[in-house]
């Protein structure tokens, strides 16, 4: 037979331990009430980034080939006349490709970085909005009078 005390000193830490498992329960539910009410306005925002990044970055390539065709044109036309004109014309024609394709490299690139900080933003603004609803239900209800400290 067991002692008396240690059964009421288990009885105890086992009250203990519903309890903190009852409080983790209700912040799991209150976790997932906000983050359903954070994700529309993460979605917003990455739709936001997409439709002014994206854009912009296309009219950029776009201007840029645009230089690109006429470099190579006048290429083209300038190569009957001399020679040394030609080759000149030809180096600024490939120097122009390879800034179309490290503009295109660097708008690829920004948008996969864009895309990967997606998650640590909404993980970010998860986090801000919890401390918000910790800090709120610590604050005391409007109406009533604050304890005194100390």
């Amino acid at each position: 037979m067991l002692p008396d005390w240690y059964l009421a000193l288990s009885t105890f830490f086992m009250a203990i331990v519903a309890l903190l498992f009852v409080a983790l329960v209700v912040l799991v539910v209150r976790l997932i009430k906000v983050m359903q009410r954070i994700e529309p306005q993460v979605n917003q925002l990455m739709t936001q980034v997409n439709g002014q990044l994206l854009p912009q970055m296309n009219t950029l390539v776009g201007k840029v080939n645009t230089l690109t065709e006429n470099v190579n044109s006048l290429a083209s036309s300038a190569r009957g006349s001399v020679d040394n004109v030609k080759g000149t014309l030809e180096t600024v024609g490939k120097r122009t490709d390879s800034v179309t394709h490290a503009l295109e490299s660097l708008a690829t690139t920004s948008l996969e970085k864009l895309g990967s900080l997606a998650p640590y933003i909404g993980v970010a603004m998860t986090a801000l909005k919890l401390f918000k609803e910790f800090k709120a239900s610590r604050e005391p209800a409007s109406g009533r009078k604050s304890l005194p400290k100390g």
